[in-house]
């Protein structure tokens, strides 16, 4: 009778500590804000090259200053290697799905994501990739398509999102075929629609030049389109991914009910397909520039910032001297000591990834998690105050 007795009161303690966190702990510690931060391709090995590349041996990235690490495991819905459909998909809707899918299930039933709960919820949303907008992490945090390569479908339901900003690349899959844009070479479209007309007949200000861009007077407008390139954003990037994030998180902040932006540095991943180092490094730099831009602009006592990879990208070492004829360098630290980049691979791999976090609810990522573990975090945060 006594251990049952205790079973009882031990089943009760925890019973009324659930519901103490819940409604008390989780109540106090709602996030206004919530920013997404995704190095597409990023793996560990890229942080420590470009930490060597910025800093040294004993420097940090600014990401790495962030007050909350762990790593995240990233394969697929079939256990395989993650394409960035099936991991963009799992961190945006918390439910895995095979590779090539967007927004849905290994089924093909449509996923709910985090920036369709996030407009539920009455915040502001944003959407900001050095790729194409219609590329696949982007569209996972935007729509529903059987396949990732459905781009000029995507275009149409991300401009029926009426997702308060958009910057990335692919003005092509926004323009009908024939038709010229701010780049060389005509749109995809073959259903006539021109969505950027749309768009602005919508109300949005549409911007494709880093100079529109710096001059938009972020107080007075809260939708903008920016497109910046007739596919990706091309090298030297302009505008740059600091400058777009900058000026997303300036015009959502103007929501008092707060907002979710998601941010990509898409083109980590394409240089290390490429076995581009120089490429890789220098988009990891920008992207840890954005970090801090992002850190910076959000007060840290409304914000939730999350910084992560979808998958590792292009397998690497780092070494002190040329080990092949293939390796690229060499590359300097600041005091001059040089260190060579030597690829294995060209593709995807099963790596964990590294996660970072800072603000409000950030301890919730320490220790090792699924990648739809993020989406449980941020959807957990949306609710704690609804």
């Amino acid at each position: 009778m006594i251990r049952i007795i205790n079973l009882i009161l031990a089943v009760t303690f925890i019973f009324i500590q659930q519901i103490f966190i819940n409604t008390f702990l989780y109540a106090e510690n709602t996030p206004k804000n919530i920013i997404f931060m995704i190095g597409d391709g990023m793996g560990n090995s890229h942080i420590k090259a470009a930490k060597l590349a910025k800093s040294g041996k004993d420097g940090k990235l600014f990401m790495q200053k962030l007050e909350v690490q762990g790593y995240i495991r990233t394969l697929s819905a079939n256990g395989e290697i993650t394409d960035s459909a099936a991991a963009a998909t799992a961190m945006a809707t918390g439910t895995k799905t095979n590779n090539e899918i967007i927004g849905k299930d290994p089924d093909y039933n449509n996923l709910k994501n985090i920036l369709e709960y996030a407009e539920k919820y009455g915040k502001s949303t944003g959407i900001v990739t050095t790729v194409q907008l219609t590329h696949a992490t982007p569209a996972a945090f935007a729509t529903h398509v059987r396949n990732r390569y459905k781009m000029e479908e995507i275009a149409v339901q991300i401009i029926n999102k009426n997702i308060e900003v958009l910057f990335g690349g692919g003005e092509n899959y926004f323009l009908p075929e024939n038709q010229n844009g701010c780049f060389a070479g005509e749109g995809k479209r073959d259903d006539g629609i021109n969505l950027i007309s749309k768009a602005v007949k919508n109300g949005y200000i549409y911007v494709c030049t880093k100079q529109e861009l710096k001059n938009l007077d972020t107080g007075i407008t809260n939708r903008v389109l920016g497109l910046f390139g007739a596919e990706e954003i091309k090298r030297p990037i302009k505008p740059n991914l600091t400058l777009l994030t900058k000026k997303a998180v300036e015009i959502l902040s103007d929501d008092p009910d707060g907002f979710f932006l998601m941010v990509e540095a898409g083109q980590i991943d394409w240089a290390s397909h490429e076995n581009n180092a120089a490429n890789m490094l220098n988009s990891m730099l920008q992207f840890d520039k954005a970090v801090k831009t992002a850190y910076q602009l959000s007060q840290t006592s409304e914000t939730l910032l999350i910084v992560t990879s979808d998958h590792q990208t292009g397998k690497f070492k780092i070494t002190p001297d040329r080990e092949s004829l293939f390796a690229d360098g060499p590359f300097y630290m600041p005091d001059g000591t040089k260190f060579f980049i030597q690829w294995n691979s060209d593709e995807h791999t099963a790596d964990k990834v590294k996660i970072f976090a800072s603000g409000v609810n950030a301890e919730m990522f320490n220790g090792t998690h699924e990648n739809t573990f993020i989406f449980d975090v941020m959807y957990r945060s949306l609710k704690m105050k609804n």
